[in-house]
């Protein structure tokens, strides 16, 4: 391996602090104009944006539906490292509320009936078991979990 990405909080490349969440859903994007990244999801809910180019630019483009309130939500921030000859980008969390954030709203929510016109969670509520990226006039990803429900972001 010569790159890992980690959103676990144990320390970056630990094996004795193994997460309980997996990767479910993977959409990676390479260019020759200097513009790589990896969008995932997973048992943990979270849609996250990963720049293999420029790491401070990853974010969580979604929170799970049962994370924290948006303002009660620890500030995340992506570390460079090379841990044993080995690239790591690790997200890395401040306990601190953010102030400011990225965030990402669900444009369609497909387990919402035609005459319910309630807002839906914003995250998923169950482990996302799917994902894709589509393009149309601008970059949607599509996700889905395994409660049936399928969310498109923008």
């Amino acid at each position: 391996r010569s790159q890992v990405l980690w959103s676990s909080s144990a320390p970056a490349l630990s094996t004795t602090h193994a997460s309980k969440h997996s990767v479910q859903g993977l959409y990676c994007y390479y260019s020759d104009s200097n513009s790589s990244y990896i969008i995932a999801a997973g048992s943990d809910r979270r849609i996250r944006y990963w720049d293999l180019t420029y790491p401070s630019r990853s974010y969580i483009v979604a929170w799970a539906a049962t994370d924290r309130p948006l303002t009660n939500r620890p500030v995340i921030s992506y570390r460079n490292q090379f841990i044993d000859g080995i690239h790591v980008i690790q997200e890395m969390y401040n306990s601190k509320p953010a102030d400011t954030y990225r965030h990402q709203t669900p444009i369609m929510d497909m387990d919402q009936s035609a005459g319910d016109l309630e807002q839906p969670a914003v995250g998923h509520h169950n482990c996302i078991s799917a994902l894709d990226v589509f393009h149309a006039n601008q970059t949607f990803i599509a996700t889905a979990s395994r409660s049936g429900v399928v969310k498109i972001w923008k």
